[in-house]
């Protein structure tokens, strides 16, 4: 990915921060490069099969930026689909698998995340539609009938991160290994499924 979102330089931390011991619910400095963060994950999950990265994208966000709706393409799903949102699906939350999308918007998803509170970036072990799936189960809680929980907008995130109670963050964030996202200019992380259990 040539837009890599980790790369040290003008938007990455590059204070040296050491990571924190890992748990639910707190904000972490990650590594200065997404290759590092791979390696490290990858280290730690060396009898599992895969580690996949995806992009949680605004789909409202991205219409702004980029003059176009969002519509269904490979490695592209929006969490809306098969939910009561179903009609705002092009301007809800948008899951998508960095591989499959391919470099070209992965650099687009790059230049969003500097534009706007709208791209997060998740390292998980599911496939496109597992993790699609599970994200889905939280967008108006367990019942499907509360107030929607806009987890896709970083800000909103970094506060849940929080604020969120234990079995609440454990349910949400445990979806995916980790969450990484910017967060006042500074890149930050959230420790997922795995990680101090």
């Amino acid at each position: 990915m040539k837009g890599d979102p980790f790369a040290a330089g003008s938007h990455a931390v590059t204070d040296n921060h050491r990571p924190l011991p890992l748990g639910f619910g707190r904000l972490h400095s990650p590594e200065n490069n997404l290759a590092e963060a791979y390696k490290r994950l990858f280290a730690e999950r060396q009898s599992h099969a895969s580690l996949n990265l995806f992009a949680l994208v605004d789909g409202l966000q991205y219409e702004r930026h980029f003059g176009q709706r969002l519509q269904v393409m490979p490695g592209w799903r929006a969490l809306f689909d098969g939910t009561p949102d179903a009609p705002l699906a092009h301007a809800g939350p948008w899951l998508v698998d960095v591989v499959q999308a391919g470099d070209a918007r992965a650099d687009e998803l790059v230049r969003l995340e500097l534009m706007a509170p709208a791209v997060s970036w998740l390292f998980a072990e599911h496939d496109l539609e597992g993790l699609a799936g599970g994200l889905r189960r939280h967008l108006r809680g367990q019942d499907g009938q509360g107030k929607l929980l806009r987890f896709w907008d970083s800000r909103v995130l970094a506060g849940l991160a929080e604020g969120l109670g234990l079995e609440e963050e454990v349910e949400l964030f445990g979806v995916a290994c980790e969450w990484h996202f910017l967060l006042k200019g500074r890149r930050v992380w959230v420790v997922g499924r795995g990680e101090g259990k």
